[in-house]
């Protein structure tokens, strides 16, 4: 039995909208597992005049952040399968289960795969589509569509672990008389992993001297999916929905015809910077 056919591109509309609420979700439990995930534990050597801190009793991150990014992320992916059905419906053809939105890695794969996908697509709508292939990019495995595709594909056969706490930033607040040694952030946040070093130069004793410590904790995608690069979880929704909107349904012209409504975002590349 065929799916039906919505109402132009209603459907679409929807589900950004419910990315949004998926979103609003997922950042109000990050923000909650960052302030409460982990605690950070102070040592004093007094002989080398430093102040290590660690990371200690750090918990796993709610699974219920992986299942609803990848909630997410399916009703981004299906929004633009909806609209290749509505572009082969709008022509005057009728869909068929093999019409999708194909996201390919060169412009060979995607003339083999035009056919299957695209038929009944009119030739100029399915120009369009192939201008917004990640190919055309300087960073092809940065373009959104081509993380889309990678998270999305993964997260059909397993859950994603986006439970993946990062230290993206460190602030304190202290005496002047401190040096800061180089240590490494975006690094895993694991139970015992330095956060932060400093070294006191003026030769007091570390245990008298007050420093308020402030790490900054983000929940990231574990390097999985293709994906070698660390990837903020809530940024990343943010920008997909933000891209899908700007360069699929309104620049390019693909929803001409379908009194497409504006949705509110901000600009995509605020997110994640341009990957095209």
């Amino acid at each position: 039995m065929d799916p039906p056919l919505s109402n132009g591109l209603d459907a679409c509309a929807a589900k950004l909208k419910r990315v949004e609420s998926h979103i609003r979700d997922v950042e109000r439990w990050i923000d909650a597992y960052a302030k409460n995930g982990y605690v950070v534990s102070r040592k004093n050597d007094p002989n080398s005049g430093e102040i290590i801190y660690r990371a200690a009793r750090v918990k796993d991150a709610p699974l219920k952040i992986s299942v609803v990014t990848g909630e997410a992320l399916h009703d981004l992916r299906s929004c633009l399968d909806y609209l290749v059905w509505q572009l082969v419906s709008n022509a005057g053809n009728r869909p068929n289960r093999k019409n999708a939105f194909p996201i390919c890695k060169s412009a060979e794969e995607f003339s083999g795969v035009t056919d299957r996908h695209l038929h009944g697509v009119p030739h100029a709508k399915v120009a369009l589509i192939e201008r917004l292939q990640p190919y055309h990019g300087s960073n092809p495995r940065k373009h959104p569509l081509f993380l889309l595709k990678s998270f999305n594909d993964f997260d059909k056969h397993r859950v994603l672990t986006v439970a993946h706490p990062v230290i993206w930033k460190n602030s304190y607040d202290g005496l002047p008389n401190i040096n800061v040694a180089k240590v490494r952030v975006h690094k895993p946040l694991e139970t015992g992993a330095e956060l932060f070093r400093i070294a006191i130069t003026d030769g007091t004793d570390p245990s008298q001297v007050e420093v308020n410590y402030h790490p900054s904790c983000h929940v990231f995608f574990r390097q999985e999916a293709g994906i070698r690069t660390l990837i903020p979880v809530y940024p990343l929704l943010e920008a997909l929905r933000s891209y899908l909107h700007e360069h699929v349904f309104v620049s390019p012209g693909l929803a001409t015809g379908f009194n497409w409504k504006p949705v509110k975002v901000q600009p995509w590349a605020t997110w994640l910077g341009d990957g095209g």
